[in-house]
């Protein structure tokens, strides 16, 4: 070949390699998108209740080339200071300390960012959350009790889950269905379809219609539009099993409105891991846990009421630190007016509560 038609080869050979690492056909998935962040400014409360929803979402529309919607892909998100604003992998805000913040999402290397003013935290009087649903009004634990609560002002019920033998997550206190409904047996036992086919109301008093032990799924859409359900998980709990009890609490529409509960630190700690926003509230008897609390981020702890009352000067040191630390109080379980009061006296704006409560007269 001579030797100017082999350079004029090269030539055309070189150009081409430089046009296809520069350009790439309209539309393609070479292409970079086109992204847009709403709204362009947020505003959330700093560490707002657990037991209130305090997150605002955000929402990433990407486009290609051509300007078409991109709905196969998800935005990655991240915030400039966790310590201010914390973000979801589905784009919802909370709020950790007053400040500015700038929340970012990716997609295929298109960036764009939202800024997020952290206000002072909101206050919202006295919150009363439904112990098993006003456990000595209603049936505890059932459909009728979730109901009846949120009927009787509730603003969350509290719910206790265990896992069946089968692995489905059914709303039961104790270890075994003896005590609340015509069955015998131990839950970890049992499937589901048994436990389910059980009576859980009638054994609560004469005039109580039969009905059976919900699943959590059924306990979440009950409570759908009326308030936020506290879950209580009790028992050997995997983390593939609290896995897959976080898609039913999505698939609910419910991730904006539950707060998880246990004695169990490493329980919280799995859920945590899970999920970097969902409220968690860490049940205790003691007053030692607050940095354990701390370490969790978006989370409460609840301290028993007996506990709080047998050590006045303890408690008081206990809430006020707590407040210092921005961790939120709940306390559990209240079963009069006085004991709510009692409450209140200590600095808790929180209670679990075995009965309706007048909020009206408690507070000044």
């Amino acid at each position: 070949m001579p030797p100017a038609v082999g350079e004029r080869a090269a030539a055309l050979l070189i150009a081409a390699i430089v046009a296809a690492c520069t350009s790439a056909p309209t539309g393609s998935s070479g292409a970079r998108p086109s992204l847009r962040v709403s709204p362009e400014t947020l505003s959330v409360p700093a560490a707002p209740s657990v037991f209130v929803d305090g997150a605002r979402g955000l929402t990433a529309e990407a486009t290609d080339a051509d300007g078409a919607p991109l709905t196969d892909v998800r935005p990655r998100w991240w915030s400039s200071d966790t310590a201010v604003a914390r973000v979801t992998a589905d784009g919802v805000v909370t709020g950790r300390a007053p400040g500015r913040a700038t929340v970012w999402a990716d997609v295929r290397g298109a960036r764009a960012s939202t800024a997020v003013v952290v206000t002072p935290p909101e206050s919202s009087g006295l919150t009363v959350i439904a112990h098993r649903g006003f456990r000595l009004v209603f049936p505890e634990n059932t459909i009728p009790a979730i109901v009846g609560a949120f009927d009787r002002s509730a603003h969350g019920v509290e719910i206790d889950l265990r896992l069946t033998g089968d692995g489905v997550p059914v709303v039961m206190h104790d270890a075994t269905v003896d005590r609340t409904t015509n069955g015998s047996g131990a839950v970890a036992a049992m499937t589901a379809a048994q436990i389910t086919a059980l009576d859980a109301c009638s054994k609560f008093g004469a005039g109580w219609a039969p009905c059976p032990v919900p699943t959590a799924a059924e306990a979440l859409a009950a409570a759908r539009g009326r308030g936020f359900l506290v879950l209580h998980i009790y028992g050997p709990f995997p983390r593939e099993a609290l896995a897959s009890l976080l898609d039913e609490v999505r698939a609910a529409d419910m991730a904006r409105h539950v707060v998880a509960i246990s004695f169990e630190y490493p329980v919280l700690r799995d859920l945590r891991s899970l999920d970097p926003v969902l409220p968690l509230g860490l049940l205790t008897t003691s007053f030692t846990w607050l940095p354990d609390v701390v370490a969790l981020g978006r989370a409460a702890a609840l301290p028993n009421l007996s506990a709080l009352r047998a050590a006045p000067d303890s408690a008081r040191q206990f809430v006020a630190a707590a407040g210092a630390l921005r961790v939120d109080l709940a306390t559990w379980a209240t079963m009069s007016d006085a004991e709510v009061q009692a409450a209140v006296a200590l600095g808790l704006r929180q209670v679990i509560s075995d009965l309706p409560v007048d909020a009206a007269t408690i507070l000044p």
